[in-house]
């Protein structure tokens, strides 16, 4: 019989005399399978059944399994009508030699290798390990429809396979070849997070080519990883070896691998690359520039914090600049990834990160102290009077930063982070360089460079439109131009189209991972909050309008301001909210977006609910005060402004004082109303309709008059109270008259005065005839105007029962075309 070879070290593979032999048959492969797997032993046709159909085999299953053994056995009959498939008295097996299958030969193969690794021949070991492994063509069995066979044998395969790639490292490792297996260590290192085995040799490897910080990295990396999906610590063996890459022990070294102190002295070239397509940011590099002259000047250390919000391009910053500078520093460049803010949750302790700058720096593993203020000493003293940049990325904190600051004068000290590190400037004399989003052309030009001057001037609108949804975040940009690249068949309108929807935005701001990830990023700096502050924060970003005062933000908060000082502070001081002028707060428009859903996710409705409608009030409550201070007429009936006493309205000693806090709330008082409209709290869109209106008429903001009476309406008819439908009909009207719309103003005004006759409301039919009196008078219907201001004096004279009408009355005989705003004054005082 000629020979057979069968191979399960990747998808099912029959050969005989050296030509493929198919099993297209799904059944027949399961079936060969379980034979190949057994050896010689035979294997019964009820363990053959549970792998083809598992625990529910069909009732013919027994008469199936024979008409499927009896096919396989005539596919596999050589030219001699011979067949490796045998039929026992108890089942069916495989008549062929052990060495027939590449799993023997595999495991044959390892077995002598670890016998000569054992005998210290590791050099055959690595050998015969290479001719093993390229036995593995892929993953085992993929082809093989079997769940039992997908659960029993294949994690057992690879799992063997795994164990020999690891024992392969180690043996490169004791061969000192760790320079060329660094890599791909490091990388499998990484795709099995929970081998603390590979694990260990990657740190190994990492540690031995003066790759220290990222060996302990790794290991922090893994003590995330192990809590949080086996909810265990690392092995001891793991611990032994983390503590023995931290005091740089000798025996990590190799026999016969010369001390460091007999190296050749090497400066550390730590910087990442040079970000591509950099743009803009001019201001904070002549700044940098700056700090370098005058610490070159002055002899003093230079320390400089880049912070922003994450995605706002501090790293991208801080290396540009760098790789400008390079030669200003000859003796080298330090980069230290502190992970302040990194989705694993540890950050790297400057003990940890010290010890790396040392032995970048030349200083010989075996003689570092492992006193903290030694080690320390140790590292300022290896800083002296060398000209070298310590970039330290993404700090989470001073105390983070100031045990690797230098104490020479040579230096510079970059730091970047999301929190503006304020201790450094008072502690270190640091120069806080605070990083904003990029403006129109800034973001127009980071979208040319990636996508081309062709693609983004086609259609500048659409460009317009990717940069205000992306509100000049850079990481956002780029996520942009990513997916644009992506879909070339994609226009630049179809990806500004996916990003006007609120709800989905920051899901298509997302290139794949959590760093290319606009919510990701936003995540890290949420999550490092306290939960009150967090949920503050979600609070704040629910408020309407663009900005926000502090009395406004301790109503919606219900807060004390005492309380809540430290608080914005805090959200401050990480660069999720800017206090752009004294007192008053504003949010990127996508931290906004991401911290408004949190909040709606995390906070109950009810309570989300109650501080919005504090929020309104407290804008009903101030408004009404400013409106008191502003005007000198009779003060309305004010019986319904009266909202819960934990709202405090701003007060105002002065009309202008009043007048200003108008024009600084204008569009925010928009937005609250339109919150209110949404929510249906129909009272409080009246008042802040009629509250307002008096500014609006001195400012001449008509258009604002007619946004706020078109709810009213609305909100008076689900009041159902017809005085104020009709009185928002003749405000609307007279709004639309003032800006010429003069068919609007004529059926809004007609419509008022219905529902003042119909109610038999003389006064309130006088006051719409005298607004119909200045609508066809701007319209040039002097025939009709004079007939609107006859009817409204015989009104005002049939109705004398308030001195506001006698008034009027007494002007409109003096004066039938009274100036508008004394006009609407009049109005304001009949309400």
């Amino acid at each position: 019989m000629q020979e057979w070879e069968f191979g399960v070290l990747g998808p099912l593979r029959v050969r005989h005399a050296g030509t493929s032999v198919p099993i297209p048959a799904a059944k027949q492969r399961v079936l060969l399978t379980a034979l190949v797997m057994a050896g010689r032993d035979t294997v019964s046709a009820g363990r053959l059944m549970n792998y083809l159909w598992g625990e529910t085999p069909p009732p013919s299953a027994r008469n199936t399994v024979k008409n499927y053994a009896l096919r396989l056995r005539r596919a596999l009959t050589d030219d001699s009508g011979t067949s490796p498939i045998l039929t026992t008295p108890n089942g069916y097996r495989l008549a062929t030699p052990v060495q027939a299958v590449d799993l023997h030969r595999f495991q044959a193969l390892e077995g002598r290798a670890r016998a000569e690794a054992t005998a210290g021949a590791l050099a055959t070991a690595d050998d015969l390990l290479r001719q093993a492994l390229r036995l593995w063509r892929g993953t085992p069995l993929a082809d093989v429809p079997s769940d039992l066979i997908q659960q029993e044998i294949v994690p057992g395969l690879t799992e063997r396979h795994l164990a020999t790639v690891e024992f392969s490292f180690d043996l490169e490792l004791r061969r000192g070849r760790h320079d060329a297996v660094v890599t791909d260590l490091h990388a499998l290192s990484r795709q099995h997070p929970l081998r603390e085995r590979l694990l260990g040799l990657s740190m190994l490897a990492l540690y031995r080519c003066g790759r220290a910080a990222e060996a302990l990295t790794a290991y922090h990396d893994a003590v995330t990883t192990l809590r949080d999906e086996l909810g265990t610590d690392p092995s001891p063996e793991l611990r032994a070896l983390h503590e023995q890459i931290l005091r740089q022990d000798p025996a990590l070294h190799l026999r016969g691998t010369p001390p460091a102190a007999s190296r050749p002295p090497t400066v550390a070239r730590q910087l990442p690359g040079s970000p591509p397509g950099f743009v803009g940011r001019h201001h904070a590099l002549r700044q940098l520039d700056e700090l370098l002259e005058r610490a070159r000047r002055e002899r003093t250390v230079a320390l400089a914090v880049l912070s922003g919000p994450g995605g706002i391009g501090k790293t991208s910053v801080a290396l540009h600049w760098a790789h400008q500078h390079l030669t200003d520093f000859p003796d080298g460049q330090l980069y230290v990834n502190l992970r302040g803010f990194d989705p694993s949750g540890s950050p790297i302790s400057s003990d940890d990160a010290v010890r790396s700058c040392c032995v970048a720096l030349g200083a010989d593993p075996a003689t570092l102290p492992a006193e903290f203020d030694a080690l320390h000493a140790l590292c300022r003293t290896l800083l002296t009077d060398r000209r070298i940049l310590l970039l330290l990325d993404n700090a989470r904190d001073a105390a983070q930063v100031l045990p690797l600051l230098p104490g020479s004068a040579s230096c510079l000290v970059l730091v970047t982070s999301r929190n503006h590190l304020p201790a450094l400037a008072v502690q270190a004399g640091a120069r806080l360089l605070m990083l904003e989003a990029f403006d129109e052309h800034d973001a127009t030009v980071l979208l040319s460079r990636q996508l081309g001057d062709d693609r983004t001037s086609a259609d500048p609108a659409a460009v317009a439109a990717i940069t205000r949804w992306c509100a000049g975040l850079p990481l956002a940009l780029r996520v942009v131009a990513a997916r644009a690249a992506q879909r070339p068949g994609f226009t630049l309108a179809d990806l500004a189209c996916e990003l006007r929807d609120a709800a989905t935005r920051l899901d298509r701001l997302n290139a794949g991972d959590d760093h290319t990830s606009v919510a990701a990023a936003l995540s890290w700096s949420y999550h490092a909050l306290p939960a009150t502050v967090a949920q503050t924060l979600g609070l704040l970003a629910h408020a309407p309008g663009p900005d926000l005062n502090r009395d406004a933000a301790a109503s919606l908060t219900d807060s004390a301001l005492p309380q809540l000082n430290p608080v914005l502070l805090h959200l401050e001081a990480a660069s999720l909210l800017v206090q752009h002028r004294p007192g008053r707060y504003l949010m990127h428009d996508l931290t906004r977006l991401y911290a408004a859903q949190r909040a709606t996710a995390d906070l109950p409705a009810d309570s989300l609910n109650a501080a919005l409608r504090r929020l309104a009030d407290y804008y009903v409550r101030t408004a009404d005060h400013a409106d008191r201070v502003m005007t000198a007429h009779a003060p309305r009936d004010r019986g319904t402004l009266a909202p819960p006493p934990t709202t405090t309205p701003t007060p105002f000693d002065t009309p202008t004082q009043a007048l200003t806090w108008f024009d600084t709330e204008r569009l925010t008082l928009l937005a609250t109303q339109q919150l209110a409209a949404t929510r249906g709290w129909h009272h409080l869109v009246v008042h802040l309709a009629w509250l307002p209106s008096t500014y609006q008429c001195h400012r001449g903001l008509n258009q604002d008059r007619i946004h706020c009476w078109q709810l009213a309406i609305t909100a008076a008819q689900h009041i159902g109270d017809p005085g104020l439908v009709m009185a928002a009909h003749r405000f609307l009207g007279d709004a639309y008259g003032r800006v010429g719309d003069h068919a609007r103003a004529l059926h809004h005004l007609e419509l008022a005065l219905n529902h003042a006759e119909h109610d038999n409301d003389l006064l309130a039919q006088a006051h719409t005839h005298r607004g119909l009196t200045e609508i066809f008078s701007r319209h040039g219907d002097h025939h009709a105007a004079h007939h609107a201001w006859h009817h409204a004096l015989t009104l005002y004279e049939a109705d004398d029962r308030n001195r506001d009408a006698t008034r009027l009355r007494h002007q409109i005989r003096t004066n039938p075309a009274p100036a508008p705003s004394l006009h609407h004054a009049e109005q304001q005082r009949e309400a």
